[in-house]
């Protein structure tokens, strides 16, 4: 213990006592001299351009603290190297074989041979024969170095041009001021590169420690890259041309040198390829390369969390609809219904417009992914609730009900409160992502939406225990129940892509009462966001074509597809927010938690809101006789043969207002 407090303070004796601000790298003579201490200071800072001053040195100081985070992110990102040690006898060290030392020796550093401190030991236990990369190393101040220059040039130039105007102290101030503004501006696009290496690397370790419990799928689906690997010809967009004569595997990158082309997005770059990758570019090429590599390994990474944690949870064959399986395998809840879901994403990125553009990969990979999501909150938090609350299992629905309160936020992008900005939130009834927030409230919307740790990753690797959180209070029965919930909303998702787009605002709106006057006809079918129509003078071979709707396919139309999905799940998620909402005011009750209750809001719901709206749609396709006599408290209603549902469920959004 005196040795290692010993070893301690002659650490302590070359740390500096305090730390200077950033801006004295670069200037102390004006804009690095001001002070909090005294009334005169602050009464300069006062001074007109004493706060644009001080803005500069808050950027300077934000711009070292993210080069600081970048570095320390992209150090602690890449996975260090374990090495081997051997004696010159060829043996192993006595670390390895724990032959020549005692445990006890080991712990405290202390043997007959060696003489060490119980700190040493303590570093030489955790560290291991591991050892970083140094291209993992960032220098800040070799990376300020360009900016620091162009802006020095800058200085030296203004400075002969404008002569005897700065011997004023203002105008010298002023003029540091913009070029010390412009390094930081340099210097931050310069910085971005590390931070989305950094992140890049971050999501590659999350991968490849899922994939450790996937063997087969990280075998048969993905390739590994290797330390320092060197590329051939056909790592470039030269490997994707097909040849005859021999079988080729797909290049060994997932971006070409250059950018712009996606090569293959199943292989997994060591981290040394991943640190000088795309390094000859400029920097703006070079961040845009790394932003679309980011978007695409992202999506892939968020997507592989969610198809594992359906795969242990067994419910893999629900997520498969009507679609046949292309392997059969005994077990499908295992790595047969990773695979189908990885060969299916394949098929639809070939079958893009442009299948190596970045900007379509990317967009189709966010699309997917958002839709993935969607699907599984709109089965847990409408479904599932519902089914149970609806059959008497209180149980099964308050567990629910309580695991998705914490489960489903982490996995969407909704903005949580934080303790932090309790204080200092955006004035109602702005939201921090809105555009005039930002311009009105920068600070106060920054804070909402990346909240107190901006510069923190997000925990990737809890997308599947959030999931799993979802189900996890179920019992046997119950998850039976969730995974036929899960296949009813694949099925449904699967007639939406049968039925197509459709134009619901050129859809005429029928009355139920025929004595309605004209004007208050074409009122409710005006809308702000859409042309002004008028009904009236609308053809009916205009209606009929609006009407008209083409089926669309997921692998042969991925991009159309996924928005029509993802627009049918964003208005089935409105509809279900306004559906309790009317119910709570109409019962007039806090919360519908019991099954009486439900079956009551039910009932109410059918007829104020549904039974109009299927009328209206049934008296619009020639249906009109469709409901004449129904009982609403034993008959089901069905809807109308033709109708799509997008277009019920709009109208009963637009009629719930």
């Amino acid at each position: 213990m005196t040795a290692a407090r010993g070893l301690l303070d002659q650490t302590v004796r070359y740390t500096p006592g305090f730390l200077y601000l950033a801006i004295h790298e670069l200037d102390e003579a004006h804009l690095g001299r001001f002070s909090f201490r005294s009334r005169d200071g602050i009464m300069e800072i006062m001074k007109p351009g004493g706060l644009e001053t001080l803005q500069v040195v808050l950027k300077t100081q934000v711009v070292h603290k993210n080069a600081v985070t970048c570095a320390v992110q992209q150090a602690h990102a890449c996975q260090p190297v374990k090495e081997v040690e051997f004696n010159k006898g060829g043996r192993l060290s006595p670390t390895e074989t724990k032959s020549e030392k005692s445990s006890l020796t080991q712990l405290t550093g202390m043997s007959s041979s060696t003489a060490g401190t119980a700190l040493t030991a303590k570093m030489a236990e955790a560290g291991g024969n591991r050892k970083r990369s140094p291209e993992a190393f960032m220098s800040i101040q070799l990376e300020k170095t360009p900016s620091r220059d162009v802006m020095l040039n800058e200085f030296i130039n203004r400075k002969n041009q404008m002569g005897t105007i700065l011997r004023n102290a203002d105008e010298m101030t002023k003029l540091k001021r913009s070029l010390v503004s412009k390094f930081c501006n340099d210097f931050n696009n310069r910085l971005a590169q590390f931070s989305l290496r950094g992140q890049l690397l971050s999501y590659y370790n999350s991968i490849l420690n899922l994939l450790d419990d996937f063997p087969q799928v990280r075998e048969a689906y993905f390739m590994l890259g290797l330390p320092n690997e060197k590329k051939s010809n056909l790592d470039d967009v030269a490997g994707l041309t097909p040849d005859p004569r021999q079988m080729r595997k797909r290049p060994r990158r997932v971006l070409s040198p250059d950018g712009k082309h996606v090569l293959n997005i199943w292989f997994i770059p060591h981290h040394t390829e991943t640190l000088i990758m795309f390094k000859t570019l400029d920097d703006e090429h070079c961040v845009r390369a790394l932003t679309y590599c980011l978007l695409i390994v992202s999506a892939l990474h968020d997507m592989l969390q969610y198809l594992c944690a359906h795969s242990r949870l067994g419910s893999s064959h629900a997520r498969l609809g009507s679609r046949k399986m292309e392997f059969v395998s005994a077990d499908w809840g295992g790595t047969e219904g990773v695979g189908a879901e990885l060969r299916e994403i394949q098929k639809q990125i070939d079958n893009l417009p442009h299948s190596t553009d970045p900007h379509q990969v990317s967009e189709f990979m966010a699309l997917r992914r958002d839709v993935m999501f969607l699907e599984l909150d709109t089965a847990v938090r409408h479904c599932m609730a519902d089914t149970f609350l609806s059959t008497g299992n209180v149980q099964a629905y308050k567990s629910i009900v309580n695991n998705i309160h914490h489960a489903l936020p982490a996995l969407s992008n909704v903005q949580r409160p934080s303790v932090f900005s309790t204080y200092f939130q955006v004035p109602e009834p702005l939201e921090p992502r809105d555009l005039s927030a930002r311009e009105l409230f920068p600070v106060r919307s920054f804070s909402g939406v990346n909240g107190p740790y901006p510069t923190m990753f997000w925990q990737w690797h809890a997308i599947e225990n959030y999931i799993q959180l979802c189900l996890a209070g179920l019992k046997d029965v119950d998850r039976h129940v969730a995974n036929g919930e899960i296949l009813g909303v694949t099925l449904l998702m699967e007639d939406v892509l049968q039925t197509g787009f459709q134009d619901i605002s050129l859809l005429t709106e029928h009355s139920a009462t025929s004595g309605e006057p004209d004007k208050l006809k074409e009122r409710k079918v005006r809308s702000a966001s859409v042309r002004t129509i008028d009904v009236k003078k609308l053809p009916h071979s205009a209606s009929k074509q609006a009407t008209a709707s083409v089926s669309l396919s997921r692998t042969q139309e991925p991009l159309k597809s996924y928005k029509l999905l993802k627009f049918f799940l964003m208005l089935w998620k409105c509809l279900e927010l306004l559906k309790a909402d009317w119910g709570r005011r109409r019962l007039g009750v806090q919360a519908i938690e019991s099954m009486s209750m439900y079956r009551n809001f039910c009932k109410v719901y059918k007829t104020e809101v549904l039974l109009p709206v299927l009328q209206s749609v049934a008296r619009r396709l020639g249906q009109g006789e469709m409901y004449e006599g129904i009982a609403l408290e034993t008959d089901p209603l069905v809807m109308p043969r033709g109708a799509s549902e997008i277009e019920v469920r709009a109208k009963q959004l637009v009629r719930l207002f």
